[in-house]
């Protein structure tokens, strides 16, 4: 899927953290994951996208870091969410991606937030 602009996946009752696979779609301009209430983890998967729209509330197991691909989206509400908020342990950054990778993630995430 070296070309996927479009990803809807709302109101389906997924369930689960999103993927880090995503940062491998640079091309991903609409993620819409809004209403399935299960989602949880970090969005980190998405800081190699550049969205044009990012749906993902209400999902209140959603946390961590913003990244600023999604921040900046049309329609990113983080409503019914914890985004911003530090994940409880177990869920986020550390175990959704790979060893080697997690400490670029976090120190990448550091530094947004910072800004």
């Amino acid at each position: 899927m070296p070309q996927l602009f479009r990803l809807d996946l709302g109101k389906n009752r997924l369930t689960g953290p999103i993927p880090t696979s995503f940062r491998n779609h640079p091309s991903l301009g609409i993620f819409q994951v809004d209403g399935n209430a299960g989602l949880e983890g970090d969005l980190l998967g998405l800081s190699g996208t550049h969205l044009q729209v990012a749906m993902v509330s209400p999902n209140p197991g959603l946390c961590g870091p913003i990244p600023e691909s999604v921040r900046f989206a049309v329609g990113f509400n983080t409503t019914g969410t914890n985004l911003g908020k530090p994940c409880p342990r177990g869920m986020g950054v550390s175990e959704l991606l790979e060893p080697e990778s997690a400490g670029a993630a976090v120190a990448a995430a550091s530094m947004e937030t910072e800004l």
